[in-house]
Order: structure tokens, then sequence, then C-alpha cells
């Protein structure tokens, strides 16, 4: 019943269209139903950011990192980490590597693992000026995005 009187409410389409100020539609068969339209392919994947994560604790888990900035980092983990936790974390990317605490602020499911957003925590002297580097290799790399015809494929918060 709801399909016949949906079907036999599509002559009214093209009218309710002009009145919004749309152009007239040409009328479907009632008997026609539209197809769906076919599945888009999925985006590309993101450009990597040169940067590298290592959690210090468990099995020092290797982290793959999708933005970072100078409040926060975003990189995914094969397992959660619990929020408003503080972790060690080693970054490389500009010089040598050097360990910092970050504060959990999220941790989400994505795509079989977990997309962790975290804030640097008591960073100071030399660890305020790496992380800063950190931050120019990143913002370098979002550069170079579109003039490798990759524009908006990793955003950077």
């Amino acid at each position: 019943a709801l399909r016949t009187s949906l079907l036999g409410s599509l002559h009214e389409v093209p009218s309710l269209l002009q009145s919004l100020g749309g152009e007239p539609a040409h009328a479907a068969p009632s008997a026609a139903i539209a197809r769906p339209t076919p599945p888009r392919a999925p985006p590309a994947a993101p450009a990597p950011i040169p940067i590298t994560a290592k959690l210090q604790s468990g099995r020092g888990a290797q982290c793959r990192v999708v933005s970072f900035a100078k409040a926060q980092v975003r990189f995914v983990s094969a397992s959660p980490l619990a929020a408003n936790h503080l972790t060690e974390v080693e970054l490389a990317g500009a010089g040598a590597p050097f360990k910092v605490w970050l504060n959990v602020v999220d941790s989400a499911p994505a795509a079989g693992a977990f997309e962790v957003t975290a804030k640097p925590f008591a960073l100071s002297g030399e660890r305020t000026r790496q992380w800063t580097d950190l931050v120019r290799v990143a913002d370098e790399a979002q550069r170079l995005l579109p003039a490798a015809g990759l524009a908006g494929a990793a955003a950077h918060p």
C-alpha cells in the first residue's frame, strides 16, 4: 500500500520542484524504478607523514602517524589506548629519535585498528625544540602533497 502511494505521488514531483524555483524535471513513468548508483571507489590512502611513533609500553609497537601539529599528534595503533592516560612514545622524523610523554585524548576504532589522538605532556627545553622540528616536517609534507597531485589526501589539524 505504501509503495503504491509513493509511486502514485511521483507525478507531483516536477510541479513541486518548479514551485521551489527549480527547473521542471521530466516525469518518470510510474512503473520505472530508479537504479541505485554504483558504489564509488574508496578514497586514496592518505600520504604518509615522514614521522614514526613507537610506543614504549608493552611490546614497543610501531605506529603510523597520520597527523602531527603543535598541539596534538594522531597515530594508528593496533590496540586501543585508554583516554586521559599518559603514555611514553619515541618519535623520529627530524634528527635523532626522542621520547616524550603523551596524554591520550581519544582512541577510536578505525579500519581494524585504533586512531589515537594525543597531546604532548610537559614539553620543555630540548623536547619542545624537537617537537617543533617534527611539526615543520609534517607541515612540509603537507605542502608537497599538491605538487604530487595528492591535495587533500592527508588532513593536518
